[in-house]
Protein backbone atom coordinates (compact mmCIF):
# COMPACT_ATOMS: atom_id res chain seq x y z
CA UNK A 1 0.00 0.00 0.00
CA UNK A 2 2.65 2.44 0.84
CA UNK A 3 6.43 2.58 1.61
CA UNK A 4 9.31 4.89 2.59
CA UNK A 5 13.25 4.44 2.84
CA UNK A 6 13.84 6.00 6.33
CA UNK A 7 17.62 6.74 7.31
CA UNK A 8 18.72 7.96 10.20
CA UNK A 9 21.97 10.09 9.38
CA UNK A 10 24.07 10.28 12.45
CA UNK A 11 26.96 12.68 10.33
CA UNK A 12 26.68 14.09 7.04
CA UNK A 13 29.96 14.87 5.31
CA UNK A 14 28.79 16.56 2.83
CA UNK A 15 27.47 20.44 2.72
CA UNK A 16 25.35 19.95 -0.21
CA UNK A 17 23.00 17.29 1.91
CA UNK A 18 23.78 18.81 5.37
CA UNK A 19 20.25 20.24 7.24
CA UNK A 20 22.37 22.55 9.28
CA UNK A 21 23.67 23.91 6.74
CA UNK A 22 20.69 23.52 4.78
CA UNK A 23 17.99 25.37 7.42
CA UNK A 24 20.41 27.37 9.78
CA UNK A 25 17.50 28.86 11.04
CA UNK A 26 16.18 25.91 12.32
CA UNK A 27 19.63 24.38 13.87
CA UNK A 28 18.77 20.75 13.01
CA UNK A 29 22.04 18.67 13.59
CA UNK A 30 24.21 18.45 10.93
CA UNK A 31 28.03 17.75 12.00
CA UNK A 32 28.59 17.57 15.17
CA UNK A 33 24.75 17.89 16.11
CA UNK A 34 22.28 15.24 16.94
CA UNK A 35 21.12 12.72 14.55
CA UNK A 36 18.95 13.88 11.41
CA UNK A 37 16.12 11.63 9.94
CA UNK A 38 15.56 11.51 6.12
CA UNK A 39 12.75 10.05 4.73
CA UNK A 40 12.38 8.30 1.02
CA UNK A 41 15.48 9.96 -1.20
CA UNK A 42 18.47 10.89 1.30
CA UNK A 43 19.99 12.42 -1.91
CA UNK A 44 19.79 13.10 -5.48
CA UNK A 45 17.48 16.02 -5.21
CA UNK A 46 14.77 13.73 -6.51
CA UNK A 47 12.49 11.21 -4.72
CA UNK A 48 8.96 10.15 -4.52
CA UNK A 49 5.92 8.97 -1.86
CA UNK A 50 5.22 5.52 -3.30
CA UNK A 51 1.71 5.18 -1.83
CA UNK A 52 -1.15 3.26 -4.47
CA UNK A 53 -3.43 5.91 -5.07
CA UNK A 54 -5.80 3.81 -6.88
CA UNK A 55 -6.63 2.37 -3.61
CA UNK A 56 -9.62 3.77 -1.19
CA UNK A 57 -7.69 2.94 1.73
CA UNK A 58 -4.70 5.17 0.09
CA UNK A 59 -4.89 8.01 2.49
CA UNK A 60 -4.89 5.90 5.41
CA UNK A 61 -1.87 3.87 4.07
CA UNK A 62 -0.22 7.44 3.62
CA UNK A 63 -1.28 8.31 7.34
CA UNK A 64 -0.46 5.20 8.92
CA UNK A 65 3.59 5.47 6.56
CA UNK A 66 3.91 9.16 7.91
CA UNK A 67 3.14 7.89 11.80
CA UNK A 68 5.79 5.01 11.33
CA UNK A 69 8.02 7.55 10.07
CA UNK A 70 7.66 10.41 12.86
CA UNK A 71 7.71 7.47 15.54
CA UNK A 72 11.23 6.66 14.34
CA UNK A 73 12.15 9.89 14.66
CA UNK A 74 10.80 10.02 17.87
CA UNK A 75 12.89 7.27 19.00
CA UNK A 76 16.01 8.82 17.20
CA UNK A 77 16.27 12.41 16.44
CA UNK A 78 14.55 14.45 18.66
CA UNK A 79 11.03 14.25 17.01
CA UNK A 80 12.44 15.57 13.57
CA UNK A 81 12.03 14.16 10.82
CA UNK A 82 12.52 15.64 6.88
CA UNK A 83 10.76 14.73 3.57
CA UNK A 84 13.55 17.00 1.44
CA UNK A 85 13.03 15.92 -2.19
CA UNK A 86 9.38 15.27 -2.92
CA UNK A 87 8.41 16.79 -6.34
CA UNK A 88 5.41 19.76 -6.42
CA UNK A 89 2.51 16.73 -6.93
CA UNK A 90 3.62 14.79 -3.75
CA UNK A 91 4.05 17.70 -1.69
CA UNK A 92 0.66 19.21 -2.36
CA UNK A 93 -0.42 15.66 -1.66
CA UNK A 94 1.46 14.52 1.21
CA UNK A 95 0.36 18.21 3.16
CA UNK A 96 -3.10 17.72 2.02
CA UNK A 97 -3.83 14.33 3.80
CA UNK A 98 -1.23 14.70 6.65
CA UNK A 99 -1.62 18.71 7.38
CA UNK A 100 0.73 18.32 10.11
CA UNK A 101 3.75 17.60 7.80
CA UNK A 102 5.59 20.67 6.53
CA UNK A 103 8.13 19.69 4.10
CA UNK A 104 10.91 22.05 2.92
CA UNK A 105 10.90 22.40 -0.66
CA UNK A 106 14.86 22.35 -2.30
CA UNK A 107 14.85 22.66 -5.49
CA UNK A 108 12.98 22.56 -8.46
CA UNK A 109 12.40 18.61 -9.49
CA UNK A 110 15.23 17.21 -10.94
CA UNK A 111 13.83 15.98 -14.41
CA UNK A 112 14.79 17.02 -17.87
CA UNK A 113 12.04 17.37 -20.77
CA UNK A 114 12.37 15.51 -23.74
CA UNK A 115 10.50 16.81 -26.47
CA UNK A 116 10.36 15.36 -29.74
CA UNK A 117 12.06 12.01 -30.82
CA UNK A 118 16.31 13.16 -31.60
CA UNK A 119 18.58 14.82 -30.09
CA UNK A 120 18.18 17.70 -32.66
CA UNK A 121 14.47 17.86 -31.21
CA UNK A 122 15.69 18.21 -27.86
CA UNK A 123 18.72 21.26 -29.10
CA UNK A 124 15.81 22.79 -31.07
CA UNK A 125 14.06 23.80 -27.80
CA UNK A 126 17.06 25.28 -26.00
CA UNK A 127 18.14 29.48 -26.66
CA UNK A 128 20.81 30.16 -29.33
CA UNK A 129 23.61 30.56 -26.78
CA UNK A 130 23.01 27.25 -25.26
CA UNK A 131 22.82 26.01 -28.69
CA UNK A 132 26.13 27.58 -29.50
CA UNK A 133 27.57 26.16 -26.01
CA UNK A 134 26.43 22.52 -27.00
CA UNK A 135 27.96 22.47 -30.51
CA UNK A 136 31.38 23.54 -28.58
CA UNK A 137 31.40 21.13 -26.09
CA UNK A 138 30.61 18.34 -28.66
CA UNK A 139 33.33 19.62 -30.60
CA UNK A 140 35.89 19.33 -27.59
CA UNK A 141 35.03 15.69 -26.81
CA UNK A 142 35.38 14.58 -30.79
CA UNK A 143 38.54 16.57 -31.07
CA UNK A 144 39.77 14.02 -28.01
CA UNK A 145 39.96 11.33 -29.81
CA UNK A 146 37.80 8.96 -26.97
CA UNK A 147 36.29 5.78 -28.11
CA UNK A 148 32.68 5.59 -26.52
CA UNK A 149 30.35 2.72 -25.59
CA UNK A 150 27.74 1.31 -23.24
CA UNK A 151 28.14 -1.47 -20.79
CA UNK A 152 26.92 -3.53 -18.28
CA UNK A 153 27.08 -1.79 -14.95
CA UNK A 154 27.68 -5.80 -13.52
CA UNK A 155 30.32 -6.18 -15.70
CA UNK A 156 32.39 -2.72 -15.39
CA UNK A 157 31.85 -1.39 -11.72
CA UNK A 158 35.24 -1.66 -9.98
CA UNK A 159 36.77 0.38 -13.21
CA UNK A 160 33.97 3.12 -12.86
CA UNK A 161 34.10 3.40 -8.75
CA UNK A 162 37.96 4.50 -9.14
CA UNK A 163 36.69 7.43 -11.18
CA UNK A 164 33.45 8.26 -9.31
CA UNK A 165 35.35 8.58 -6.31
CA UNK A 166 38.07 11.05 -8.12
CA UNK A 167 35.09 12.76 -9.23
CA UNK A 168 33.59 13.46 -5.60
CA UNK A 169 37.10 14.35 -4.06
CA UNK A 170 37.48 17.53 -6.98
CA UNK A 171 33.92 18.59 -5.18
CA UNK A 172 34.96 18.12 -2.03
CA UNK A 173 33.76 15.48 -0.48
CA UNK A 174 35.92 13.37 1.33
CA UNK A 175 35.64 10.23 0.18
CA UNK A 176 38.24 7.05 -0.86
CA UNK A 177 38.80 4.37 -3.51
CA UNK A 178 37.38 1.57 -1.27
CA UNK A 179 34.13 3.10 0.30
CA UNK A 180 33.05 4.36 -3.62
CA UNK A 181 33.92 0.85 -4.33
CA UNK A 182 31.81 -1.00 -1.95
CA UNK A 183 29.17 1.26 -2.81
CA UNK A 184 29.24 0.57 -5.98
CA UNK A 185 29.38 -2.99 -5.97
CA UNK A 186 26.85 -3.35 -3.40
CA UNK A 187 24.48 -1.50 -6.14
CA UNK A 188 25.99 -3.48 -8.56
CA UNK A 189 25.13 -6.83 -7.02
CA UNK A 190 21.72 -5.72 -5.97
CA UNK A 191 19.88 -3.06 -9.12
CA UNK A 192 22.71 -3.63 -11.88
CA UNK A 193 20.41 -5.16 -14.16
CA UNK A 194 19.11 -2.02 -14.64
CA UNK A 195 22.21 -0.26 -14.84
CA UNK A 196 24.58 0.93 -17.89
CA UNK A 197 27.71 2.85 -17.70
CA UNK A 198 27.98 5.40 -20.44
CA UNK A 199 31.98 5.14 -20.96
CA UNK A 200 34.63 6.66 -23.25
CA UNK A 201 38.04 5.01 -23.16
CA UNK A 202 41.57 5.87 -24.65
CA UNK A 203 44.41 3.28 -24.69
CA UNK A 204 41.83 0.67 -23.82
CA UNK A 205 41.19 2.44 -20.18
CA UNK A 206 38.28 4.23 -18.90
CA UNK A 207 38.71 7.89 -18.58
CA UNK A 208 34.72 8.90 -17.91
CA UNK A 209 31.31 7.17 -17.46
CA UNK A 210 28.11 8.14 -16.54
CA UNK A 211 25.99 5.13 -14.37
CA UNK A 212 22.05 5.60 -15.39
CA UNK A 213 19.33 3.50 -13.94
CA UNK A 214 16.72 2.54 -16.74
CA UNK A 215 13.55 1.23 -15.88
CA UNK A 216 10.20 1.22 -17.97
CA UNK A 217 9.15 4.99 -17.28
CA UNK A 218 12.07 6.54 -16.34
CA UNK A 219 16.05 7.21 -16.90
CA UNK A 220 17.87 7.81 -13.71
CA UNK A 221 21.12 9.23 -13.76
CA UNK A 222 23.04 8.09 -10.42
CA UNK A 223 26.90 8.74 -10.57
CA UNK A 224 29.52 10.13 -12.91
CA UNK A 225 33.13 9.75 -13.04
CA UNK A 226 36.00 11.46 -14.22
CA UNK A 227 39.93 10.69 -14.47
CA UNK A 228 40.50 14.20 -12.70
CA UNK A 229 43.31 15.99 -12.73
CA UNK A 230 43.22 15.24 -16.81
CA UNK A 231 41.78 18.12 -18.54
CA UNK A 232 38.15 17.88 -19.19
CA UNK A 233 36.64 17.66 -22.83
CA UNK A 234 33.30 18.35 -21.68
CA UNK A 235 32.71 14.17 -21.34
CA UNK A 236 30.07 14.77 -18.32
CA UNK A 237 27.40 16.43 -21.14
CA UNK A 238 28.33 13.77 -24.00
CA UNK A 239 27.93 11.04 -21.67
CA UNK A 240 24.87 11.95 -19.68
CA UNK A 241 22.87 13.73 -22.52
Amino acid sequence: MAAAAVHLVEQEWSELYDTAVLFPDLDDGGRGGRPVVLAGGRRGNSSRLLVDRSHPEAEAALRELVGAVNEIAAKESDGRAWWLYLSDEDTAYLTEHVPATSPRIMAADCAIELPGTTFDDYLAGLSRNQRRQVRVDRRAFQDAGYTTDAVDFRESWDQFAPLVARHERKHGHDVDDEFIGELMRLQAECCGEFGTIQACWADKEMRAGGLAFTTSTMIAGRAFGFDHPRPSASEYFELFY
